[in-house]
């Protein structure tokens, strides 16, 4: 998969929400979530250099870091359609339509359950801070 940066032969893509330009090689820095402590996945901080430079000026494609290889487009593809057809398969033997969300919540329940186990730590935190 092709990634993006700044350079002069650059082609115009389609954007999704303002400006985008799409060039052939892969200049980007390396993702830091790939090396960050749990730690710092909880809170961020490896996106702190990120956010800092994005305070400072409009952020541009170049600035991007490289997606993981879990977080590209054919990784994603392939659990989701792995999923489907897993589905499908166990919706054929209870006679009842297959599922989308089933399919969805097969694929990315780790997440799922990460993001729930987060939320529910900021709760107990803010009612403790709050009582």
């Amino acid at each position: 998969m092709g990634k993006a940066h700044a350079s002069n032969n650059c082609e115009p893509a389609q954007p999704l929400l303002g400006k985008s330009e799409k060039c052939p090689d892969n200049s980007l820095e390396p993702n830091p979530e790939a090396s960050a402590s749990i730690f710092s996945r909880i809170t961020f901080l490896f996106m702190t250099g990120l956010f800092y430079k994005g305070c400072r000026k409009t952020l541009e494609v170049e600035d991007m870091y490289e997606p993981l290889p879990q977080h590209e487009s054919e990784a994603a593809t392939e659990r989701l359609s792995r999923a489907w057809e897993h589905e499908r398969e166990l919706a054929q033997k209870a006679s009842r339509p297959p599922s989308l969300m089933g399919a969805i919540r097969r694929t990315y329940w780790k997440e799922i359950a990460q993001f729930g186990v987060l939320l529910f730590m900021e709760v107990i935190l803010l009612c403790s801070i709050l009582a």
